[in-house]
């Protein structure tokens, strides 16, 4: 996880936050009657790649912490 020292959902709402973000913005280019230059096209991806991988280090945090103990 990126943001090693975040909680995990604090990390799933942040996620989820800038996801929102990414979306309103496209939304809002494509209203504005912007094209999306490849330049932004491969920032967004990667930004993306980055929330995925904050996603399944936090999900399975959070999974592993839910695990009985035997």
């Amino acid at each position: 996880m990126t943001k090693t020292d975040k909680d995990p959902r604090t990390v799933l709402d942040l996620a989820a936050t800038s996801i929102k973000n990414l979306v309103l913005d496209l939304e809002k280019q494509e209203r504005e009657g912007k094209p999306v230059t490849v330049t932004e096209i491969q920032k967004i991806a990667s930004q993306l790649k980055g929330h995925v991988e904050d996603l399944l280090t936090a999900s399975k945090t959070l999974g592993n912490s839910r695990k009985p103990e035997n």
